[in-house]
């Protein structure tokens, strides 16, 4: 039966002229309902500020984070295996290690601006993202979250709650509802009540309280936690994993429409099935362009910090070769 849905998946990805891959999730495109507020993310006393554009947001009362900026910020490798939709967090080599410091010194806050924040002035924005049923790994045991605090894909990277990633490494987490602030520290280390701006004497949590469709009352802090950040030239190594990541990401979700479409594709008329395929190659237009976008803004870091170039054209060509294969094999 798998091997079955295994060609199904691929047959259509071919008829729409994308790489060849293996779907294993059930990804579905969907709107929803979520808050940007100003998020403060402070890990072990240390602040950090997620990456230009993948700022963290709320939904449905839970903190939403981009999972290589979580797992680094917990000084955890992260692993995402593509074909299987599982996260793995592990120790990192000496060689991870570097990486992750790095990343994580260009994420810090030296000047933090954490203080309270007026929640009736946030507004809701919606988002069209992929949900995923992840698969987590820490240090080699499973564990997953509930139901209601699923995987997804927003533009090009996988969003991940951090109440769940934290505590399953050991972290306690606290939410500030007054600075809309996420604390996670180690179970070891001794919280001290002036060390927590804003902080009261309720149970902790990361979800907004006494919220339902909007996060009234709750939220981190109006300067964004993006001020004093000192910034170093990145190494290459870490803005090829950086683009490496985002690829992955656009390729699985690539792969995920292309899957939903097919099984519509199985069950429709002669009529029908054009206009899906139609609608495929459309798609593809989009898939390309965000593809172009992403090399282009790579090439860009690239040239800014005086790194070979050599690796976009092999990137391109890669891309090329699997749509070429497709069309082959499509003709036949």
């Amino acid at each position: 039966m798998f091997f079955k849905r295994r060609i199904m998946a691929i047959v259509l990805t071919l008829l729409m002229l994308l790489p060849i891959g293996t779907i294993y999730g059930e990804q579905q495109s969907k709107w929803i309902e979520v808050y940007f507020a100003p998020i403060h993310f402070v890990v072990d006393d240390k602040e950090l500020t997620p990456p230009e554009g993948q700022q963290g947001f709320i939904y449905e009362g839970s903190t939403y984070v981009p999972l290589r900026f979580i797992a680094y910020s917990l000084n955890k490798a992260v692993e995402w295996d593509g074909d299987t939709y599982t996260v793995t967090l592990k120790e990192p080599t000496d060689k991870d290690k570097t990486v992750i410091s790095e990343y994580n010194m260009n994420r810090l806050v030296r000047e933090s601006r954490i203080q309270k924040f007026d929640a009736s002035q946030l507004t809701p924005t919606w988002l069209e993202v992929y949900f995923e049923k992840v698969s987590y790994l820490f240090d080699g045991q499973k564990k997953q979250p509930s139901e209601d605090l699923p995987g997804m894909i927003y533009d090009g990277s996988l969003y991940v709650p951090m109440r769940f990633l934290s505590e399953s490494i050991g972290k306690e987490v606290k939410w500030d509802p007054e600075t809309y602030t996420v604390a996670a520290k180690s179970a070891s280390v001794e919280t001290k009540p002036e060390e927590k701006p804003g902080a009261t004497d309720k149970p902790a949590t990361d979800k907004p309280t006494g919220t339902t469709t909007s996060p009234s009352g709750t939220g981190p802090t109006g300067g964004g936690g993006g001020g004093g950040v000192i910034i170093t030239k990145p190494t290459y190594e870490s803005l090829k994993a950086d683009a490496d990541i985002k690829i992955a990401a656009l390729r699985d979700e690539a792969q995920a429409y292309y899957f939903g479409l097919f099984e519509q594709y199985k069950e429709a008329d002669a009529e029908k099935r054009a206009q899906l395929k139609q609608a495929g190659r459309n798609q593809l237009s989009v898939f390309d362009s965000r593809f172009n976008t992403l090399i282009t803004d790579f090439e860009s870091k690239l040239k800014s910090n005086q790194y070979n170039l050599d690796i976009i054209a092999q990137y391109k060509q890669d891309y090329e070769n699997q749509k070429a294969i497709a069309k082959a094999l499509v003709q036949e």
